[in-house]
């Protein structure tokens, strides 16, 4: 069975997205890496200030979401992981989290 056109303007492998943050005494911060395939294809690490592990997640998961919305087209499938089960309990299946966080919806 030959692809259609619409299939064809998907890339088969996804951009996976990997998101974390860590507190180590006063220090706090995230990271987020977006990867296709074996190679890092962009990457950052946000120092914070004020604020818990939980907002750091967030954090890091809407720079990630930033990223996407602003550099890549829609014919590229994306997979955010991330090991917050409170940040992805938040968003409730969907990339929405309440509106003083982030309201972002592809």
């Amino acid at each position: 069975m030959e692809p259609t056109v619409d299939r064809m303007l998907v890339s088969e492998t996804p951009i996976y997205i990997y998101t974390d943050a860590s507190v180590e005494g006063t220090n706090i911060g995230c990271s987020w890496a977006a990867c296709d395939g074996e190679f890092i294809i962009s990457k950052d690490t946000i120092p914070l200030k004020e604020c818990g592990v939980f907002q750091a997640e967030v954090i890091a998961i809407k720079e990630a979401l930033t990223w996407i919305k602003k550099s890549h087209p829609s014919n590229r499938n994306y997979v955010m992981k991330s090991d917050s089960q409170s940040a992805i309990k938040k968003t409730n299946g969907d990339i929405v989290i309440d509106s003083n966080i982030l309201s972002w919806r592809q």
